[in-house]
């Protein structure tokens, strides 16, 4: 679906860019170039040339607009190419996935036709708990990074084991210290309720 997705935008990029190529060439069959013509002149009594620039308009020629049309739309589809790289190997990685899992069901199907029915009966006793391990190390996995980045999951409720201190009985560095202890004491309780 995402790279029929991708496919379409690409192709809307591609239109837009030879709409832009048509106003492009319009636009430059309009707008005459100068070209930087010299004339020089002797004389017999200077003997220097004098150089003297004489502007000229010439039009394009439709070679040379649609030589330059090419190029944008080489540059903006390199420039989009360039932009959509990630997006693309992304896809492809996912493709890639979905081959390897198509391989894997194919290869269990062959095995469920030519296993003897005591090969069939371990794969059928295997196969829960195959799914509760895998879904038991993925939440493992969840769990431990949680762990190490001190989120706690949503099943934990956030505990808050500081409290407001008299700072006017003890003096602040005290209080810093009180309540940095109060914040560790909290971290490792979320650390046990996660672990356990």
């Amino acid at each position: 679906k995402k790279i029929n997705q991708l496919s379409a935008t690409i192709a809307q990029a591609n239109a837009t860019i030879s709409d832009l190529k048509i106003q492009l060439s319009a636009y430059w069959s309009q707008i005459p170039v100068t070209a930087a013509e010299t004339n020089t002149t002797t004389t017999t009594t200077i003997t220097a040339a004098a150089v003297t620039p004489k502007l000229m308009v010439v039009p394009l020629s439709i070679d040379r607009i649609r030589s330059k049309t090419d190029e944008l739309g080489k540059l903006i589809l390199k420039y989009l190419q360039h932009c959509t790289q990630q997006v693309k190997k992304m896809h492809e990685t996912r493709i890639q996935l979905a081959k390897v899992q198509m391989d894997e069901f194919k290869a269990l199907e062959d095995f469920e036709q030519i296993a003897t029915p005591t090969q069939s009966n371990t794969h059928f006793l295997f196969k829960p708990k195959m799914k509760l391990w895998l879904t038991k190390n993925k939440n493992y996995q969840i769990l431990s990074k949680c762990v190490e980045l001190d989120i706690p999951p949503k099943t934990i409720d956030k505990v808050d084991f500081s409290f407001k201190i008299d700072e006017s009985i003890i003096s602040q560095d005290e209080a810093q210290t009180i309540y940095n202890k109060m914040r560790q004491i909290t971290k490792d309780f979320r650390t046990q309720a996660m672990t356990s």
